[in-house]
């Protein structure tokens, strides 16, 4: 199964959405092969979302003082799977098998500062959740490692002082650029 699944990220990485034939031959099987342990091409997908997940996921520090390490252990996941990651943040077929993940990478975000700063006023927690969410993300490394060419080391330091700048607010204070928004 683990062929399989490697052969369909291959694909990814060269621009081709993976099919149970294309998967198949990829992983030099026979296609009854593929259907033998996935029975859909949704299963299929389902799987290699899980399979992709597990090589560049990093789980969530408890608190938001362990947020340092965790930007370091989730670029150091990032570069150590550079084309997968380049691949994700570009897919544009299959999309939406994605975004439920984001989505959920930001909850556990304001959660994790809303834990961390609960004394913080709402729109400061909620205005740092999303800014670190936006700056731990593969979005934000690819544009930094990849399009602007900074080595890893420097992402990551230059993420985390982002990331002290979002914390600005949270000691009961809110910036002036920082209001209630409108809606």
């Amino acid at each position: 199964m683990r062929r399989i699944l490697d052969a369909c990220v291959s694909l990814m990485e060269t621009g081709e959405e993976p099919t149970m034939r294309s998967a198949a031959k990829a992983a030099g099987i026979a296609e009854r092969t593929v259907y033998r342990h996935f029975d859909s091409l949704e299963t299929l997908v389902t799987a290699v979302r899980d399979h992709c997940a597990a090589r560049i996921t990093v789980p969530l520090p408890e608190t938001a003082a362990d947020l340092d390490r965790y930007v370091k252990a989730l670029f150091d996941a990032f570069e150590a799977n550079r084309e997968l990651v380049v691949t994700l943040v570009g897919l544009a077929p299959r999309r939406q098998d994605f975004e439920q993940s984001r989505a959920e990478n930001l909850r556990a975000m304001r959660q994790l500062i809303d834990g961390s700063f609960p004394d913080a006023p709402r729109v400061a927690r909620q205005a740092a959740a999303d800014t670190l969410r936006t700056l731990a993300s593969g979005s934000a490394w690819v544009y930094l490692r990849v399009s602007c060419g900074l080595p890893n080391s420097r992402v990551i330091q230059s993420t985390r002082w982002l990331m002290s700048t979002a914390f600005t607010g949270l000691d009961g204070s809110v910036p002036d650029r920082v209001s209630e928004p409108a809606d």
